[in-house]
């Protein structure tokens, strides 16, 4: 007897069809997404207190010793708060909200070889203020407080500190700032 071809549970590995795991969690992520919003329930989004509907970014102040934080952190919060869903970014007259925020401190600690002084690693920590302003009405104080961050860069080999590494540094930071300014104004519902 001669067999043409194969039975169905003997096929070749090379030719049995598989969906991409990407695909495959695609389809689960969606599919997630989907399904509580088809049984009535909403998943929690950020939104703005108070009901409001717009924002705008005051004044960004610099008490540091060093120069241009307060235009990196205007920078970054203007791009973490263009990207959230259903606020628009305004000017202080046009807005309903203003963000004002004050850096107060900024603290290096070096870690250095002691065979050669080179850098191990560079921690940056950021202290500041911030205050949300209802501008609808009586300009009342919506949420104050204190504000701080930090980061740390940890070096495989040592190396010199130039403006570049500081730099870096100094963006991780901002950026870490700007996060928790954001989480500040932003409260879920």
């Amino acid at each position: 007897m001669i067999v043409t071809s194969l039975p169905p549970r003997a096929t070749p590995a090379r030719l049995r069809v598989r969906p991409p795991r990407a695909a495959v969690l695609a389809l689960a992520v969606l599919l997630g997404a989907l399904l509580p919003a088809g049984c009535g329930y909403e998943q929690a989004r950020p939104g703005l207190p108070a009901g409001a509907r717009s924002l705008a970014i005051g004044l960004v102040r610099n008490a540091t010793y060093r120069g241009e934080l307060d235009v990196l952190l205007h920078d970054a919060l203007r791009q973490r708060l263009l990207r959230a869903p259903g606020v628009h970014l305004t000017t202080p007259a046009r807005s309903d909200l203003l963000l004002v925020v004050e850096l107060t401190e900024l603290d290096v600690v070096r870690a250095r070889n002691l065979d050669d002084t080179n850098l191990s690693s560079l921690t940056f920590r950021l202290k500041g203020r911030m205050a949300l302003y209802d501008q609808r009405g009586e300009h009342r104080q919506l949420t104050a407080g204190p504000v701080t961050a930090a980061s740390v860069l940890n070096f495989a080999r040592p190396v010199i500190e130039t403006p570049s590494v500081q730099d870096e540094g100094l963006e991780e930071v901002i950026g870490v700032f700007a996060a928790e300014v954001e989480a500040r104004v932003f409260r879920f519902f």
